[in-house]
């Protein structure tokens, strides 16, 4: 008998996790990219320095807050993790 793949399962293939260094690199060039020309953008069409400021602030409080969900939580439970496996 023959296995058929189901449309869920084609899906949801389409979302797995990438492995190629070569596409994780071009996925983070792109996201550079975006950041670069968007950025670029919000400073040329308005030239005012406190919204200018205040852009600054929030990409480096989300950036941090990026950091702190899936770097510092991710390694405090792999600690974890470890330490109960150990017990």
């Amino acid at each position: 008998m023959k296995h058929k793949i189901t449309f869920a399962q084609s899906i949801t293939h389409l979302f797995d996790d990438i492995k190629s260094p070569l596409l994780l690199k071009l996925k983070g060039g792109l996201f550079l990219l975006l950041a670069i020309m968007s950025g670029t953008l919000t400073v040329y069409d308005d030239n005012n320095w406190r919204e200018i400021v205040f852009l600054v602030v929030c990409i480096w409080a989300s950036c941090r807050f990026y950091y702190c969900l899936f770097y510092t939580i991710r390694s405090q439970q792999t600690a974890l993790f470890i330490i109960c496996e150990i017990g």
